[in-house]
């Protein structure tokens, strides 16, 4: 074994001194599977950053240490790890941004501004209690503004934190030395730097200085930058593993070189290639002679080396580094994140010990109770990185695989044609539709739905838009014709109005879809034809809303205008969503106007105070709260979509063992989970452009996942040929294998759904 190890230490300090191998050419590929993903990533990050927010102190610094079984607070501190537990809120903030993280970011910097002192064109830290200043308290300040400052939206506030960051990376220049590291300390007065360089404290700056210039505009910077890279490599790498080959000097250095050679390497810089394989050689010695995986204590600070190099690996096409480098980041993080309490990984230790204080904390070791705040940070960040770079990279090689096997946008394209034949071999000669068929029995049902005869008119026209198929459109226009037979006169509030009827009833949600296919009908078309219609089937949700945004109607015999006692959790947003399409089209605030009404009475009263497990999963409010945020930007509608999201994505059926994966119920039915996809669909569209990568991420795979199902349940040419149907059945969709009948709402709410996720997955790729 010793033999072993030392063959391994000559043949990496040859390698360190000489030059390494050169890079394999083979195509990029995981040779095992690994043990995390990206949800148990996503549920660590989340906690762990929850854990930095709560640890927060009012004045804006944070609690240090707490210790987990006295459930007492440390009195002691540390500046360098405070400014770094900062910087770890500004990654985490950037990556998935909240107006908590925000507020949280300005606090923490303000404390730092607070206890500082400028000195002409410099700014130094004077954290309270401390005799000298590090320089390595500055650097993360540093590294904490140019993550920050992106995310500002304000034009005075981000000058102001501008200027700031122009006198900390002023102070950086001055603490350089000539030769190109830097002095580790500086006197609290006046800011004057002492002190021998520092691995550590030399890494930070360095980092710092090389994102100054590749993000802040500090590109003058980038001579010297380069000159204190190659000279950290030859110092606290060359010189200082010939002289101790593991030496503690190279693993202060470590994380922080490997960081910013990454950095020179993805701005191609000259000489990028050399520094990328600084970062490979690095992680080599860090796993091979450092041996970080039998390291007993917390090793995250390894792992925000090891994903720089894994990714360069990657991008190098060095297939033996990469598989190397995975397994160690894999089976390491495997081990940390069980030290995360309540994380999906906590081990015994921690799931014996009961406390909320220290939800999302990591130990340093396997049962230390101390909770370090610098330990949480460098995770958190690991684990972003691991996120980013290797589990990214392993979850999109699985879905381009899943994606060419399964599903892509070319074949529900296919299912969108195929689906508009049914639909217009479904148009009788009068313009209904055939409401239900039943392919084993080749008989169709007697009852009728207008409201669902209108829905079926909406989904025709998306697809219409998507096929520009004439044919298509004929029948849209034969369905219209029938649709605005079944209108009638009336007047409320002594206004005229138009009433949609269905067996001798007004419903809400009948005038709201009539609306909804007509305004479809208008935009696609640009016609105007049917506005007037469309406007007096508004007026008469206009006139029957309350005062409080709810409406006093939801279904009313025409001929005794009796109102009925029910109430649908539906209609609401089946008018918000048509009420904004009208106001698209002839820009009447009325409209605009009782669709806020009604959506505020929704979200503040009818739902105020639920949980997501509470709401109604509703898609057509989805679809109008997508369409109300964009025209009229308010907070609680998109927060509100977001709760409808996650209770839909919450009560998906995700097994990917079970037949019925995707689908939403049990049993499994078509038409209820297409009615999800849609909801989801919206959300998508609403996230992609005002959310955030992690939500975004988690409604794509919901939609993904979804319209695997769905697809299984059209019935094509293969199965009217096994299963002897006739061959007008083609293109319907069924409930379920065990209810075959082909309902125009289920065909509607699919071709409505795989819509949606053909527009994701040709915006995606």
């Amino acid at each position: 074994m010793l033999k072993a190890k030392s063959i391994l230490i000559f043949c990496f300090l040859f390698f360190i001194t000489f030059g390494s191998i050169s890079v394999n050419a083979k195509t990029l590929s995981f040779s095992s599977a690994l043990q995390l993903n990206k949800s148990i990533l996503d549920q660590s990050i989340e906690l762990a950053s929850k854990y930095i927010l709560v640890s927060q102190k009012d004045e804006g610094n944070f609690v240090y240490e707490y210790n987990l079984l006295t459930h007492k607070e440390s009195v002691y501190d540390s500046q360098v790890r405070q400014a770094g537990a900062l910087w770890g809120l500004a990654l985490t903030h950037k990556e998935y941004p909240s107006s908590q993280t925000f507020l949280a970011m300005e606090k923490g910097l303000r404390f730092f501004k607070t206890h500082s002192l400028v000195k002409g064109n410099v700014r130094f830290i004077v954290y309270p209690g401390e005799k000298s200043g590090s320089l390595g308290t500055v650097a993360l300040v540093t590294l904490a503004l140019i993550d920050f400052i992106p995310t500002v939206q304000d034009k005075k506030i981000k000058e102001i934190y501008k200027d700031d960051l122009d006198q900390y990376v002023n102070f950086l220049l001055l603490a350089r030395k000539k030769d190109g590291q830097f002095y580790s300390s500086y006197n609290l007065e006046t800011g004057q730097p002492f002190g021998n360089p520092s691995p550590y404290f030399d890494g930070e700056a360095l980092l710092a200085l090389v994102k100054a210039v590749k993000y802040s505009g500090y590109k003058q910077l980038k001579p010297i930058v380069l000159q204190s890279a190659s000279r950290m490599h030859e110092v606290l790498v060359q010189q200082a593993l010939k002289k101790d080959v593991d030496s503690p000097i190279t693993k202060g250095f470590y994380q922080w070189g490997s960081m910013s050679f990454f950095e020179i390497y993805q701005a191609r810089w000259e000489n990028y290639r050399q520094f990328g394989q600084y970062v490979i050689d690095l992680a080599y010695w860090m796993i091979d002679v450092h041996e970080t995986l039998k390291r007993p204590r917390n090793t995250a600070y390894a792992h925000e080396g090891l994903n720089c190099a894994w990714e360069i690996a990657r991008l190098e096409k060095n297939e033996q580094a990469a598989q190397k480098i995975a397994s160690v980041i894999d089976q390491g993080l495997y081990k940390l994140i069980s030290w995360q309490k309540g994380s999906p990984l906590e081990n015994e230790f921690l799931k014996s010990v009961s406390d909320t204080k220290a939800l999302g904390a990591v130990m340093n070791s396997k049962y230390d109770p101390v909770l370090r705040i610098d330990v949480t940070q460098h995770q958190v960040h690991a684990m972003l990185l691991a996120r980013k770079y290797l589990y990214s990279a392993v979850q999109d090689q699985s879905q381009t695989k899943s994606e060419n096997k399964k599903v892509s946008s070319r074949e529900i394209k296919e299912a969108l044609l195929l689906a508009g034949e049914y639909l217009k071999n479904a148009v009788r000669d009068d313009g209904s539709f055939v409401y239900e068929y039943y392919p084993p029995t080749n008989k169709v049902s007697p009852y009728y739905n207008m409201l669902r005869h209108a829905g079926t008119i909406y989904a025709m026209v998306e697809l219409y838009n998507l096929t520009n198929d004439k044919t298509l459109l004929k029948k849209i226009q034969k369905v219209i014709t029938f649709l605005i037979g079944n209108l009638k006169s009336t007047k409320v509030k002594d206004q005229n109005v138009l009433v949609a009827i269905d067996y001798d009833n007004i419903k809400l949600g009948g005038n709201a879809l009539a609306i909804l296919a007509l305004a479809e009908y208008i935009k696609v078309t640009e016609t105007r034809e049917y506005l007037e219609t469309a406007q007096k089937l508004a007026r008469w949700i206009q006139a029957t809303q309350a005062s409080d945004g709810s409406f006093l109607i939801h279904k009313q015999n025409f001929t005794t205008k009796k109102i009925s006692g029910f109430i649908s959790n539906y209609y609401p947003g089946e008018a918000i969503y048509a009420l904004t399409s009208l106001y698209k089209i002839d820009k009447n605030k009325k409209w605009l106007d009782t669709a806020e009404k009604a959506a505020h009475y929704l979200i503040l009263v009818r739902d105020g105070g639920k949980t997501p497990e509470q709401l109604n999963q509703d898609h057509w409010l989805l679809y109008g709260l997508n369409e109300l945020y964009r025209l009229s930007p308010q907070k609680i509608y998109y927060e509100h979509a977001l709760k409808i999201t996650e209770a839909i994505l919450n009560d998906q059926r995700k097994d990917p063992s079970d037949d019925d994966a995707g689908s939403f119920d049990k049993p499994a039915y078509s038409t209820a989970s297409a009615t999800r996809i849609e909801g989801l669909s919206a959300s998508y569209q609403l996230v992609k452009d005002f959310g955030t990568k992690k939500e975004l991420e988690a409604i794509f795979n919901g939609i993904y996942l979804g319209i695997q199902f769905l697809l299984k349940n059209q019935i094509t040419e293969e199965t009217v040929k096994q299963k002897k149907w006739p061959a007008k059945a083609v293109g319907g969709f069924q409930e379920n294998s065990d209810i075959p009948n082909i309902r125009i709402d289920c065909v509607q709410h699919n071709v409505s759904a795989l819509l949606g996720a053909y527009r994701m997955l040709e915006e995606k790729y």
